[in-house]
């Protein structure tokens, strides 16, 4: 969990690692008056701690805020992200911040990490086999790996709103779905 201490962890958690959003983060959380209430971490979520890996950011003047920890053809190909721009970010396991945080359990998980859902998601394993995730959305690929994995996993999705080749889908434990 890097530099955080636990007695600072607030009820709501936002996880960014490109420098330039973190700071805008930061800087809104304070502005809205939510700092009392959300810990923003300047850290990826993945499968694997790393202190030091590289997070493309945007060449794309109109998504400056656009990020990823892999250059994928598409992003690369339209121009949004290049092997060029990178910078050094940390990353942590969710399942490893969860244990740290001492948490009893997380009402939502959101996602939306440009394509590396399925690192994020494996690196949670842990998380979701306990039982302690009430629901999850993430913006993913139905019928795509991260689907598949969270479908496993028990989880019952719900579609909420599609763009591209891309959806935000409701994920639910089947327990609680069915209930």
């Amino acid at each position: 969990a890097g530099h955080l201490r636990r007695q600072d962890l607030q009820s709501h958690v936002a996880f960014e690692p490109h420098p330039v959003v973190f700071d805008q983060l930061r800087t809104h959380v304070r502005l809205n008056g939510f700092g009392a209430r959300v810990t923003a971490v300047q850290a990826a979520l993945a499968l694997e701690d790393r202190d030091s890996a590289p997070l493309f950011v945007s060449t794309d003047p109109g998504n400056p805020g656009l990020s990823s920890l892999v250059a994928t053809p598409t992003y690369v190909g339209n121009g949004w992200l290049s092997h060029d721009r990178t910078v050094s970010v940390r990353i942590d396991t969710f399942d490893g911040w969860f244990r740290w945080s001492a948490l009893p359990r997380i009402d939502l998980v959101k996602i939306d990490v440009e394509g590396v859902e399925e690192r994020v998601v494996a690196g949670m394993a842990a998380t979701l086999a306990s039982g302690k995730v009430s629901a999850m959305i993430c913006e993913t690929v139905w019928g795509g790996p991260t689907h598949s994995r969270l479908c496993a996993a028990g989880f019952v999705p719900t579609r909420l709103e599609d763009f591209g080749h891309l959806s935000n889908i409701l994920y639910v434990p089947e327990a609680r779905a069915t209930s």
